[in-house]
């Protein structure tokens, strides 16, 4: 097993991956895994990540290096999902924050929830990690915050994804939809036939 190190870049104005100053557990062998969570909840990481890679910005094993190339000469706020590269976590988020800089935070999961590795706050739990990035597009306000070697803290905010895959008409409609409903009992009570109730269903994690 290879030890949780951060795997830095030499590209200029550019951080990838962050390292995260955590106040409350900074000695943990995996920073930032410690959380006061809910009770446990089983999850199915197969339908996670189903729904992930129907989402179109998830890029699965796009390497740091990729990320940043992708991602330097867009706009504040532009963002991708992809494998993390630290063996103790599953996901990293990369972002184009202020100053010309790409973040890469990682995505925490622990007892059945995710949340993002911030430095100087306790995030909130989401059940799945498209919950969580939908929390933040939703609102331009609720940014998180990291702490850049060298170059101190960003707030970083998410405003649109860098999509991998072309979405469907079909599946935009879709997501529209759930992404305005809170449960799936919302969806059972929507007045359509039940091959689209189906449809919509198939498109939240279980």
């Amino acid at each position: 097993m290879s030890h949780c190190t951060d795997r830095p870049t030499a590209e200029p104005l550019v951080a990838d991956p962050i390292r995260v100053v955590r106040r409350d557990h900074s000695n943990a062998r995996c920073p930032g895994a410690a959380h006061s969570y809910p009770p446990a909840k089983r999850v199915s990481l197969a339908d996670v990540l189903r729904t992930m890679k129907l989402s179109g910005w998830y890029w699965e094993e796009l390497p740091g290096e990729n990320a940043i190339q992708l991602l330097k000469d867009k706009s504040i706020g532009t963002f991708l999902l992809r494998d993390s590269y630290d063996d103790c976590h599953l996901f990293t988020l990369s972002v184009k924050s202020y100053n010309n800089v790409v973040v890469s935070v990682r995505v925490i999961f622990s007892r059945g929830y995710f949340k993002l590795d911030s430095a100087f706050q306790d995030t909130p739990l989401f059940p799945s990690v498209v919950d969580l990035v939908e929390h933040y597009l939703a609102d331009e306000q609720r940014s998180f915050h990291v702490e850049v070697p060298d170059m101190g803290d960003f707030a970083v905010v998410l405003k649109r994804p860098l999509y991998k895959n072309v979405l469907s008409l079909q599946h935009i409609c879709r997501r529209t939809i759930v992404k305005h409903l809170q449960t799936s009992d919302n969806i059972d009570s929507l007045p359509l036939p039940s091959h689209l109730i189906d449809y919509l269903q198939d498109y939240r994690v279980k």
